[in-house]
């Protein structure tokens, strides 16, 4: 199977280390660090696709927390951990000299700590900062996922559902909710992006000395979110509290019934050890009926050669300002192209005014 070029990598999600630079053989086990009394500040450390929107929207409405919406403040700072730094001091600062005493949280990414640990040691050492750790342990449904978004262009599964349940959504969109894997090459993308963004996500627990650390997988939030929620409150310190998310998931959990070739992905990524464990679903009771035999096929598996490929990207910015990464012959890529040859700009000013520019693209 020849590499090809992935269709749209959303820049708003953190680009991953090169897999070299990782681990891709073991995933370590987060030790829970428990402190006493109620938490001046914490964190929800995360990346995309990991049911962290939904878990936020819940801790909004506690009336002992603050919570800012949009949940995640720092996004417009990612790899510039200066900028997210002052960010969150300013934010902290602003919730200690209210007179509610409330517990302020917001979403950060590792790309927002990366490369400033100082910084950041300090920040939590003022603020009492505690780390609640938020990823999604399968890399293969989180790469389903992500495909949808990314390669067939539906964005539904983003964020979540606001006014409709999952079953509700899937009745009027079929379409979206049970479709055929057909670009293997752009799915190992998204695979072994979910797979470094995953471990580097757990990394947050390591770049800075946190008081107090738990972890919450997107399984278990969505299994049992009431049970998963009185672990986040008792936490944080504050009451248990029975409030919802105002989100839901919008597309099916079992993969099986998601994709229709699922066998298919099972064929070709079977030979890839990181991510073998991940193919057989038994909570939804779907598996590779017929996994094939030693000498595996390991073509897919190989996530350094799939990373190398961004380097032939080009860059587009949507109508609300986000750099996306998209294959120079991308559709939304050539409308913008030609947009700006329209007004008589040069596709080259995307370089150094890409953010004027996305402002200009509506």
């Amino acid at each position: 199977v020849g590499f090809g070029l992935p269709s749209v990598i959303n820049m708003d999600e953190e680009q991953p280390t090169l897999a070299g630079e990782q681990n891709l053989h073991g995933s370590e086990t987060i030790p829970t660090k428990m402190c006493d009394g109620k938490a001046e500040s914490f964190i929800l450390g995360f990346i995309g696709h990991s049911g962290s929107t939904a878990l936020m929207s819940i801790l909004e409405q506690h009336p002992e927390l603050n919570i800012p919406f949009p949940y995640e403040p720092l996004l417009v700072a990612v790899g510039k951990p200066q900028q997210s730094e002052e960010i969150a001091r300013y934010l902290f600062e602003q919730s200690r000299q209210s007179p509610e005493a409330m517990a302020s949280g917001f979403k950060v990414r590792p790309g927002n700590i990366r490369d400033g640990e100082e910084l950041w040691q300090g920040l939590v050492n003022d603020y009492r900062t505690r780390l609640v750790l938020n990823y999604r342990d399968n890399v293969f449904k989180s790469a389903i996922g992500l495909y949808s978004i990314r390669v067939r262009g539906d964005l539904s599964s983003q964020q979540g559902m606001r006014d409709e349940t999952s079953e509700e959504h899937c009745e009027k969109h079929p379409e979206l909710c049970r479709f055929e894997v057909t670009q293997f090459d752009q799915f190992a993308y998204v695979l072994a992006k979910s797979y470094i963004t995953r471990e580097t996500t757990k990394g947050i627990a390591k770049m800075v000395d946190w008081p107090c650390i738990m972890t919450t997988r997107y399984e278990d939030f969505v299994l049992e979110p009431d049970s998963e929620m009185s672990k986040i409150y008792d936490f944080l310190g504050v009451q248990r509290m029975d409030l919802k998310a105002k989100y839901n998931k919008a597309l099916p959990d079992n993969p099986c019934e998601l994709v229709s070739n699922y066998q298919e992905l099972c064929q070709m990524f079977w030979g890839c050890e990181q991510y073998r464990e991940h193919l057989q679903d038994p909570v939804n009771n779907c598996f590779c009926d017929n996994p094939p035999p030693p000498p595996y096929n390991t073509t897919l598996c190989d996530a350094d050669k799939v990373f190398a490929l961004k380097k032939s990207l080009c860059t587009y910015y949507t109508e609300k300002g986000a750099k996306q990464v998209v294959s120079c012959d991308n559709a939304q890529y050539l409308a913008m192209k030609e947009k700006m040859e329209a007004e008589g700009k040069d596709i080259a000013e995307l370089g150094a005014g890409g953010g004027r520019w996305a402002r200009e693209f509506n």
